[in-house]
């Protein structure tokens, strides 16, 4: 019978695609400053992964990092998708677009990053379901 040449096979190129998957992407090196008589802060942070580009977003925490209740929706910079992976990204947070007319002395920042962007071409999303 044939089918178990095949079915090892299939097993086989299952194993080799697990062990090829790329490392999570590493975010590094943040920091976050308010410009001086200003509502804008600058947070940046370095960049690696396996991959040539990333998405990169943004939470900010008002209480030390209890919640990350904050909106993060003034921002530019190296924000969203495709962000090239390297050293020196810089996201500008307008608090006073999100956050007006309110202070914390707990403010943090936390800059996550996810290589799982547009899939290979030849594949297509499969959406979650039965």
């Amino acid at each position: 019978m044939r089918t178990r040449p095949i079915l090892h096979g299939i097993a086989a190129l299952a194993v080799s695609l697990l062990a090829a998957r790329a490392a999570d992407p590493i975010v590094s090196n943040l920091a976050a400053a308010q410009r001086t008589g200003t509502k804008l802060v600058d947070i940046s942070y370095d960049v690696a992964a396996d991959t040539a580009t990333v998405v990169a977003s943004l939470e900010i925490s008002p209480d030390g990092g209890t919640t990350w209740s904050v909106p993060a929706t003034g921002v530019s910079g190296d924000i969203g998708e495709s962000i090239a992976t390297g050293m020196g990204k810089t996201i500008t947070w307008n608090a006073g677009i999100d956050w007006d007319d309110q202070q914390s002395t707990q403010m943090r920042f936390r800059v996550t990053a996810n290589d799982l962007q547009i899939p290979p071409e030849g594949f297509s999303l499969i959406p979650a379901g039965q």
